[in-house]
């Protein structure tokens, strides 16, 4: 999914940018801790640099990004979490418990996150209390209220904020993808769905065939009729699809009065078959708009991948052309490789 690669590509845009920062800011702290003659400090903030340059020299070459933000959230936390529990070295430790449970939302998918945040914000308060041992001046209340509520605060607000913007940019992306008027998917979230079907079928062997419909007459019968009786007809003839055929079928209007119908694991002379039936189904039921019957009929072409083309634009190019040869056979019938159909079982003259 579109989202899916969008969420992804932010979150490794944002990864990146925190290990361009990290690995100078992590060096800078090396310095500080072999001065100080913290040598537990220094190791870990060298091999922050060392993890900051390793994941930041990966990301190039397009590693997982999810992993490597797991990398990289250990390598901080376990520099973070003993310099807030040594605050005679880092007296300014405890601000840290302010950033902790935001920084996961920055780079790891949202059910990952929470988890992730909640772990860091737990494991940085217990640092913190641990650091109160030495600095007995952390426990004053109103310190611990300073420190705590806006870490929770943050902690909340990120939580919240990433899922409303992941649920407005799912919502955003569907109406892209969405055939207002139907429901439908459109042209271009067919186009991804046979992409992505495409490469399943390829890796599983296994078929792949679609269908493409063009309703028949239909100018004349917005003409006749009026364009919300075509309207009607259109969202009409969608819901008779969408019974008829099967969970894993996908269903699309690409334009005007034509659908698309991608059909996973199945050969030609199936989805052959299942047109047949989509046909006779929109025949033999009759549609109402304003009291007033009238017919509807279609036409379809069908391809397979592979015998019929090998991508997208081969493809449709093929079932287009099979579709013309319905129309052009009297319309109110299915073509494709296996030949056309037989003649109309139910007469259609909509």
């Amino acid at each position: 999914m579109q989202s899916v690669a969008s969420d992804t590509q932010q979150r490794r845009n944002a990864l990146r940018a925190l290990l361009v920062l990290t690995a100078p800011a992590a060096l800078a702290l090396t310095a500080f801790n072999l001065r100080a003659e913290a040598g537990v400090l220094s190791i870990l903030s060298i091999c922050l640099v060392l993890v900051s340059v390793a994941c930041l020299r990966a990301i190039t070459r397009d590693v997982a990004t999810t992993k490597l933000a797991w990398i990289y959230l250990l390598a901080v936390f376990g520099n973070v979490l003993p310099i807030m529990a040594m605050p005679a070295i880092h007296s300014g430790g405890a601000s840290w418990l302010t950033i902790a449970p935001a920084l996961p939302y920055l780079i790891l998918p949202v059910r990952l996150a929470f988890p992730a945040a909640l772990g860091a914000f737990a494991s940085a308060l217990a640092a913190f209390f641990i650091g109160s041992v030495a600095a007995p001046y952390r426990l004053d209340p109103i310190l611990l209220a300073h420190v705590i509520v806006p870490a929770a605060g943050l902690f909340a607000a990120a939580h919240f904020y990433t899922k409303k913007r992941i649920s407005a940019e799912k919502q955003m992306l569907r109406e892209i993808l969405t055939d207002p008027m139907t429901g439908l998917w459109n042209r271009k979230k067919v186009i991804q769905a046979f992409r992505s079907e495409r490469e399943r079928s390829l890796v599983s062997e296994t078929s792949l065939s679609i269908i493409l419909i063009d309703l028949d007459h239909f100018k004349e019968l917005n003409d006749q009729f009026g364009h919300d009786a075509g309207d009607s007809a259109l969202i009409f003839v969608a819901r008779l699809l969408e019974r008829r055929l099967r969970k894993s079928d996908i269903l699309s209007r690409i334009g005007g009065e034509e659908f698309a119908v991608l059909l996973p694991e199945t050969r030609v002379v199936e989805a052959v078959a299942l047109a047949e039936d989509l046909r006779c189904a929109l025949a033999s039921t009759e549609f109402y708009h304003d009291g007033q019957a009238i017919k509807l009929t279609l036409s379809a072409g069908i391809a397979e991948l592979g015998r019929d083309g090998d991508d997208w634009p081969e493809l449709y190019r093929a079932v287009d052309a099979h579709l013309y040869a319905s129309k052009r056979a009297g319309r109110n019938r299915v073509s494709g490789d296996l030949g056309s159909s037989p003649l109309p079982s139910v007469e259609g003259t909509a």
